[in-house]
């Protein structure tokens, strides 16, 4: 029964670790864009 239920666990630690990319590149492409915006204003207002 506890092989099982290891096995059964199993699929979800190696499954976090692909959602965990899509959502940090999605973060970064947000931060990257706010960080361009951000350059964009600065240089408008100089």
């Amino acid at each position: 029964m506890k092989t099982t239920t290891t096995d059964a666990t199993a699929p979800l630690p190696l499954s976090l670790p692909l959602h965990r990319p899509v959502r940090l590149r999605r973060v970064v492409e947000w931060l990257m864009s706010a960080a361009v915006a951000c350059f964009g204003v600065y240089l408008m207002l100089e």
